[in-house]
């Protein structure tokens, strides 16, 4: 799966990173090696690497500090390289998903025939999209917003969410109708996707939190959520406004990049 090479690929950055990081420290860090002993339950330290070791008093626990951490980053550094090499080999190994090449080679008439296993995350984020569902019913009284994909919205709020998830790729389904066990059926705001994880989020847009009675519901629901194993940061992603305090936009952005790309 794309997914699969994604997090390779972040893996590898976040080894190069760390290796970086570590060359850096070990830069400005003394020579030498740090010995402990323990003398009446005490630790004591010493510098080694010369022709006998040095006493490091309490007052140069400082040094002590920087033999550790130089310890520390050159096993870091070896264990690693070994990671960024084995890593290596596995990229050499499987350089595409050939699973979904051999759902991209099939003749289009026989495609149309397969249940695939696995397909590539742009083929799969077009079926997700095209799930057919009936969501919650507006009445015709109600104040409604229009999207920029041509949908009706109940706020100006999930207006700019939805916007703002199309901009970025996401897909997404508004009001789309969740069965909870023991629960009965449930329309969150909105039920994303993660293409390239492949994982589902719910997002809900609470927005009259200064209102005492929409936050007693607020409450209840979000409590359902849990018992249902939705969890706020996890599968489900809040935001909030207040008659004063309009939805922050950069919020808005922060949990996309954060769940949802």
């Amino acid at each position: 799966m794309d997914s699969f090479f994604a997090a390779l690929k972040k893996r590898n950055l976040e080894l190069k990173n760390i290796l970086k990081e570590c060359r850096r420290q070990l830069a400005h860090l003394p020579e030498g090696r740090l010995r402990i002993a323990e003398k009446a339950g005490k630790p004591q330290y010493y510098q080694s690497g010369g022709e006998k070791d040095v006493y490091l008093h309490v007052k140069n626990r400082t040094i002590a500090e920087q033999l550790a951490q130089r310890r520390y980053c050159e096993k870091v550094i070896r264990q690693v390289e070994k990671e960024l090499k084995q890593m290596e080999s596995l990229a050499a190994v499987y350089q595409e998903d050939i699973l979904a090449k051999v759902w991209e080679e099939m003749n289009p008439l026989r495609r149309a025939l397969v249940q695939p296993l696995d397909v590539p995350d742009e083929e799969y984020a077009r079926a997700w999209s095209e799930v057919a569902y009936v969501g919650k019913e507006i009445d015709e009284t109600e104040r409604t917003f229009l999207t920029e994909r041509g949908e009706t919205v109940r706020s100006k709020s999930e207006k700019i969410i939805a916007d703002m998830l199309a901009l970025r790729g996401v897909p997404y389904r508004y009001e789309y109708p969740l069965k909870l066990r023991g629960w009965g059926t449930f329309y969150p705001d909105f039920l994303a996707l993660n293409v390239r994880t492949r994982e589902e989020f719910i997002w809900e847009h609470f927005g009259m939190m200064d209102n005492p009675e929409y936050v007693r519901k607020y409450l209840k629901k979000t409590r359902i959520y849990e018992k249902s194993g939705i969890y706020p940061g996890h599968n489900l992603l809040c935001t909030f406004e207040t008659s004063v305090e309009p939805l922050d936009p950069l919020m808005v952005e922060a949990l996309i990049q954060r769940f949802l790309l």
